[in-house]
Order: C-alpha cells, then sequence, then structure tokens
C-alpha cells in the first residue's frame, strides 16, 4: 500500500501478516452468525484477517482428531439450525453451495487439518444427508476427512450463495 508522505515522497507501509493463519482452519463467517453450543462445542475464532460488512475471514484452531465427539476438550466451531440460521447457506471453495435438507436439519462445523489443508465438513444438508455420514455398521459417524463430507470455506444465514468479501 503507498501513502503519499506530507514531504510529497511516498511513504511504504507493510501491514502486519496474520500470525494465526498457519496451522489454522479457515472459514469465512456472515455478519450475525451465532454459533450454538450443541453437544460437540463451540469455539471462537484464534482471529480473522479479512473483515467487511458481509462478514468475516475467520481461522480457528484445528481439532485433534477428525472423529466428533463430545467429551471435553469439545473441538467444535458450533451448530447452525432453523432457529439460529433460519436462510442457510454453506458454500466450498469451488462455489458449490448447499442448503439445509429439512427444518430439522442441523449443522456442526468441525474444524479439522488434514496435511497442509485445513477441512471444515458438515453435515445434514440437502447433498449430502447425514445417513451417508454414518458407518453402516458402527453406527459411529465416519471420521470428517471421509469423502461423504463436503468440505465447506463460506457459511451465511440469508440464502445462497453464501457471503464473502
Amino acid at each position: 500500500m503507498r501513502m503519499r508522505g506530507g514531504g510529497g515522497g511516498d511513504i511504504h507501509v507493510t501491514q502486519a501478516p496474520c500470525s494465526f493463519i498457519a496451522g489454522n482452519v479457515p472459514l469465512f463467517v456472515g455478519a450475525g452468525i451465532n454459533f450454538l453450543d450443541n453437544t460437540f462445542g463451540a469455539k471462537a475464532p484464534r482471529g480473522n484477517c479479512q473483515a467487511c460488512a458481509a462478514g468475516a475471514q475467520n481461522y480457528y484452531a484445528p481439532a485433534v482428531t477428525p472423529v466428533l465427539h463430545q467429551t471435553i476438550p469439545l473441538e467444535a466451531i458450533g451448530t447452525l439450525n432453523l432457529a439460529n440460521c433460519p436462510n442457510l447457506c454453506v458454500c466450498n471453495a469451488a462455489n458449490v453451495c448447499y442448503t439445509r435438507a429439512t427444518d430439522d436439519t442441523v449443522l456442526t462445523f468441525w474444524p479439522y487439518c488434514s496435511g497442509s489443508a485445513g477441512l471444515i465438513p458438515v453435515g445434514g444438508g440437502t447433498g449430502f444427508p447425514y445417513g451417508n455420514l454414518i458407518d453402516p455398521i458402527t453406527l459411529d459417524a465416519k471420521p470428517v476427512i471421509d469423502p461423504s463430507y463436503p468440505q465447506i470455506s463460506r457459511v451465511g444465514c440469508n440464502g445462497c450463495p453464501a457471503p464473502s468479501c
């Protein structure tokens, strides 16, 4: 970025990089979204590097395990349902967007890093029904690295597509 100095020359301003990006999981969260703690936890982002009227690009500490659990430490970003997000839309990095499958759909956002990629898998929406996310033999949830889970990069509550800056 350049600014004009009072002495006639340019002043070069370097913005400090966000130190919390590396090793954390990104998710753009639309303005006004409040995640619920619905048995898997709800944690605040470590920070954000880009914010605008539409929301913020947040960065979350990754969960230790790819398996959703209800034991401490609770590691979910949080949960959205019809009551706290009536016009839910989640989109992946390729701008493929999903809505809730039914009014009783509950989506839990689980931050996880696989290699160097941060993932935000969710389940229960149109195109990724909850039944596909359950192991048919054990009836336990599949690990979030299973391809049945879409990897989400944006979430909004005002219809599709989900917002971004």
